[in-house]
């Protein structure tokens, strides 16, 4: 694959979107001491390195270099909540990830995502959870031109 056109590479990786993070809906458990358990097979659809294009980019520096100019590949994104909403280190998670992919769009024309339910009731104003929740949206309508 090393040999094949920039373009040809370009195409591939659009074909892989959107990045969807999670990848699938995660069931999370809560302890008896109210801790988050966060299952094996959880951590690994959380790595943010394992959705494209990000893991595209640790590939091969040729590939990072590319994937890091085509703003386009980093222009769909869809944060699934539901399966984020129990844990704030989760949901900071998510912001970073929607903030490494707007940085890295570039300018391109924007198709982002949010599904799923955040619990109101649950939701302290001016508590963590509120703030990070805030910082998501806040991403998401100062790009609302794109």
């Amino acid at each position: 694959m090393e040999h094949l056109p920039d373009d040809l590479l370009d195409l591939i990786f659009w074909l892989a979107s959107p990045a969807k993070y999670p990848a699938s809906p995660i069931e999370l458990v809560v302890d008896d001491d109210g801790e988050l358990i966060v299952p094996p097979e959880a951590k690994y659809q959380l790595d943010i390195n394992r959705v494209s294009p990000m893991n595209f980019s640790l590939v091969r520096r040729a590939w990072r270099d590319l994937v890091l100019s085509r703003g386009r590949l980093w222009s769909s994104l869809e944060i699934h909540l539901e399966s984020l909403n129990e844990s704030n280190h989760l949901l900071l998670a998510a912001l970073r990830m929607l903030q490494i992919w707007i940085r890295n769009s570039l300018d391109a024309a924007l198709d982002v995502q949010a599904f799923g339910l955040v619990f109101c009731e649950r939701i302290i104003p001016q508590s963590e959870k509120a703030r990070i929740l805030d910082c998501i949206f806040s991403c998401l309508l100062g790009e609302q031109h794109r």
